[in-house]
């Protein structure tokens, strides 16, 4: 089925010269991936209602020392991808190699003429199969649940809150974000509240934004 799927995205893009699978290899293409992954990255929460957690300025200096730092290293902490269809980058992947296994840290894709094609599942269909034509047997997708990663990866790592008072004032507060964490945890294991929530927060932000342009 990802195969059939492909092959219907790849002759979508022929009459554009084709999609491909690149790599930053330098210096210039880890400063251009990164800045596009930015863009595309604050652009999609701000959509979605959420805060930008990857626009500070020390994050992006962070990102950016760990891509270079890692261009000369036979594990890289950050290896960047992207796909690159018409001269323009409409997908990026980032993340890190240990041995022969790979470990997804984000991705991003352009909310553009392209967006209705999946770019972002278009460019993690091409590198795990670059992955796997040079021996990586494994691959994680990161934390988060999501549709794309469900359809690829067979197995599920839980992973677990671990939240301790360390004083007699702390108490108050674990028990509260417990609770918190009890019902996000609820509401996104019900998926139609949890699409019903998630309207409601991007309707909230459009409504910000109308309100500031007037």
């Amino acid at each position: 089925r990802k195969q059939k799927q492909l092959r219907s995205q790849l002759r979508f893009v022929e009459p554009l010269g084709g999609a491909e699978l690149f790599e930053a290899r330098s210096r210039q293409d880890v400063v251009q991936l990164l800045e596009c992954f930015h863009q595309q990255k604050s652009n999609r929460l701000r959509a979605q209602g959420l805060r930008d957690v990857f626009g500070s300025k020390f994050t992006h200096m962070f990102f950016e020392q760990m891509a270079l730092d890692s261009l000369d290293m036979d594990e890289p902490l950050l290896k960047l991808f992207a796909l690159k269809i018409d001269g323009k980058y409409r997908a990026i992947y980032g993340g890190g190699i240990h041995g022969k296994h790979f470990s997804a840290y984000f991705t991003s894709f352009a909310d553009d003429e392209l967006a209705h094609i999946s770019p972002g599942e278009m460019l993690l269909f091409m590198l795990i199969k670059k992955l796997a034509d040079e021996g990586f047997h494994s691959i994680d997708l990161g934390g988060g649940e999501e549709r794309y990663k469900r359809s690829w990866c067979p197995n599920t790592i839980e992973m677990f809150d671990v939240i301790m008072p360390l004083s007699i004032y702390s108490h108050a507060y674990v028990q509260t974000h417990k609770v918190s964490l009890v019902i996000k945890r609820r509401l996104r294991e019900n998926p139609g509240i949890w699409s019903f929530f998630k309207r409601m927060r991007t309707g909230a932000t459009r409504l910000q934004d109308f309100m500031g342009r007037k």
